[in-house]
């Protein structure tokens, strides 16, 4: 145990700096937009928090749609400054006014206003944290993205503890502007680039280099972030079960009784701790606590039906989706940052684009419960629809599981090898390369990023067909770049090939 976790912990300072500034913000996320803790008592309960949910979300959907496709745009290099970051950072004040007043004396142009403001808050704070969640793949976001989510947890416990209803809603309007702080520190400190082993010259221009094949728009998108068309399906249907869920209130700590609220935020901050340990103590077989997860989730939304029956506790099968979810919510920051961080994309895109992916289903969701609560449904149909949501979650599971783009083989892969080659890195070598320096022989014979990432994998014996599903392409374009850098070499085979590489490496 002590000598798998000592890779990933030597440089604790850094990873306990990153978590609590993540926490912080999550800690605001959790509060002020994914529960009515810092609106009147009044309406804490009716449609203008779901209301005022589904405006922040969507905003915040859009802003990260927007800088991911446009990674070089005006809005995404101030959001990135230290400025743009300050100022996010005191933008949750008027944004939380805003939002209380509008509900508190029934103004609709007040609640919007602020909405837009959390929202914004919101979109850049993901954005933020996220890239210092994939400065090194999984290697870093399987430990500090849960151990942060565990603190933040256990912080709303506190708040909710020690505060009345009327000094919480400041005190958690207070939470992005430390959260933030601790961010233009860890910038100023460690001095991380934003996007880890991506190319930002290119980020404007990032594009699906395989345009032969006539693929379909999404597989085009897909292969722009480095994601399957099977794992984006996957994290909308989870987000839309998920909004389903919480729209109708049955896992929602701060819906429910106010003693059942620390259990469950409990459960999540303990779950996050056990998931971090696990990533620390088996990082080659961390995809398997998130198999197991899911199952989990699957398990809890299954129950839903014999809890509104009374046969199973409500308490009970909502701390199981709550178990599930913090388990899926790991994994997709998890599977985001790797892929960022092996398939050279640029962190913000890649993280911009796939949390929007899920927060655009959690808001449809929302949405989708909403609607149906407007219609007066007896038990029997109300249990049809919520036993629907859980084959619809069945389904993005089976996305996910049978994923042929590599996600699984990424995740063993990358925490395994990083762990076993962290001194090689520290020396300069690549991490993946057993001891070649890809990067050198690249630069010295010309080859693009694409082909830097194709011959980072045949270098190490892997197949054509292999690289095609890593790297989200097909295996004529694999064996298209397999030949330019052939020529770009002056070689004509693989064995010739892996002769350079001894003499480079």
């Amino acid at each position: 145990m002590h000598f798998r976790a000592r890779p990933i912990l030597q440089s604790d300072k850094e990873t306990l700096l990153a978590s609590c500034g993540a926490a912080l913000f999550w800690a605001w996320v959790d509060a002020a937009l994914f529960s009515p803790a810092i609106l009147p008592q009044a309406v804490a309960s009716t449609y203008f928090f779901a209301g005022a949910f589904i405006i922040s979300v969507s905003v915040c959907c859009a802003t990260m749609g927007l800088l991911a496709f446009r990674p070089n745009c005006s809005l995404s290099r101030v959001a990135a400054s230290t400025r743009g970051m300050a100022f996010c950072s005191l933008l949750s004040l008027p944004g939380a006014a805003l939002v209380y007043c509008g509900g508190l004396f029934g103004v609709s142009a007040m609640t919007l206003l602020g909405s837009l403001c959390n929202g914004l808050v919101f979109a850049i704070g993901t954005l933020s944290w996220g890239s210092v969640y994939a400065r090194k793949g999984a290697i870093t976001a399987s430990v500090e993205a849960p151990l942060s989510f565990a603190l933040a947890a256990f912080l709303c416990i506190g708040l909710e503890t020690l505060l009345n209803a009327s000094a919480l809603p400041f005190a958690v309007a207070l939470l992005p502007a430390g959260s933030f702080a601790v961010r233009i520190h860890y910038r100023h400190t460690y001095e991380i680039p934003l996007a880890p082993d991506a190319d930002t010259s290119q980020a404007s221009s990032l594009k699906p280099e395989d345009t032969s094949d006539r693929r379909p728009r999404l597989m085009g998108v897909a292969s722009r972030f480095g994601l399957s068309s099977h794992t984006i399906i996957a994290f909308v249907v989870f987000g839309i079960a998920f909004g389903f869920m919480e729209a109708k209130g049955m896992f929602v700590a701060e819906t429910l009784h106010v003693d059942n609220s620390a259990p469950l935020l409990s459960v999540r901050g303990l779950v996050a701790l056990l998931l971090a340990a696990a990533s620390v103590a088996f990082p080659g077989n961390i995809h398997a606590v998130y198999r197991i997860g899911m199952a989990i989730m699957i398990a809890g939304f299954m129950a839903m039906p014999f809890t509104l029956a009374g046969t199973v506790p409500t308490l009970l099968s909502n701390a199981i989706v709550m178990i599930g979810y913090t388990a899926f919510d790991v994994m997709c920051w998890t599977i985001l940052c790797e892929t960022s961080f092996y398939r050279k994309r640029l962190s913000t895109s890649v993280v911009g684009f796939g949390r929007m992916l899920v927060h655009s289903g959690v808001a449809a969701g929302v949405a989708f419960g909403l609607l149906v609560s407007l219609f007066p449904l007896d038990e029997v149909h109300l249990t049809a629809i919520i036993t629907s949501v859980g084959y619809l979650l069945i389904v993005a599971v089976i996305l996910l599981i049978g994923d042929s783009s590599g996600i699984w083989t990424l995740l063993r892969y990358g925490t395994a090898y990083d762990e076993k080659n962290q001194k090689e890195e520290s020396e300069g070598k690549s991490d993946r390369n057993g001891g070649i320096s890809f990067a050198k022989f690249a630069s010295f014979y010309g080859l693009s990023a694409r082909e830097t990432e194709v011959l980072e994998l045949f270098g190490v014996g892997r197949s054509t067909s292999f690289i095609a599903q890593q790297l989200c392409i097909s295996e004529n374009t694999a064996k298209s770049h397999v030949r330019h850098i052939y020529s770009k070499c002056g070689i004509h085979n693989k064995q010739e090939l892996l002769d350079l590489l001894e003499e480079m490496g």
